[in-house]
C-alpha cells in the first residue's frame, strides 16, 4: 500500500492536492481510478481495493467528483486553497491539528 501511495503522490496538483494529469501549458485533468490502473500498470480491481483502503484511512478524500490527498499524508506545495481545505476538514476534522495558529486565525476557526 505504501509503495503504491508514494507512486500516486507524484500526480498531486499544486495548491489543491488533487490527483491530476499535469502537463505544462495544459489544463490539469483530474485522475480517475481507471487512470491510476493504467499509470501503475495494475488491474482496476487492485486500484479499487487500494483506493477503498486509502479512503477508509482518510489518506485520500473524494469530493466534487475528484480524488484529493489528505495534506497530513502528502502534499506538493506549501499552501492549499482555503475552500478545498475546508471541504477536506469536513471529511477529516483531524486536519485542524496540523494547521498553525496564525493560519487558523486567518481561516476563522480555532
Amino acid at each position: 500500500q505504501l509503495g503504491s501511495f508514494v507512486k500516486i503522490a507524484g500526480y498531486l496538483e499544486y495548491e489543491t492536492n488533487r490527483f491530476a494529469d499535469i502537463h505544462v501549458g495544459r489544463t490539469p485533468k483530474p485522475l480517475k481510478q481507471k487512470d491510476f490502473s493504467k499509470k501503475l500498470k495494475v488491474s482496476s480491481r487492485t486500484i479499487g481495493s487500494l483506493f477503498k483502503q486509502l479512503l477508509d484511512k482518510n489518506a485520500i478524500l473524494r469530493f466534487d467528483g475528484s480524488y484529493f490527498c489528505n495534506p497530513t499524508f502528502a502534499t506538493r506545495s506549501k499552501a492549499i486553497y482555503t475552500d478545498i481545505l475546508m471541504k477536506m476538514i469536513e471529511i477529516d476534522p483531524s486536519i485542524r491539528k496540523s494547521i498553525n495558529k496564525k493560519d487558523k486565525r486567518l481561516m476563522r476557526f480555532a
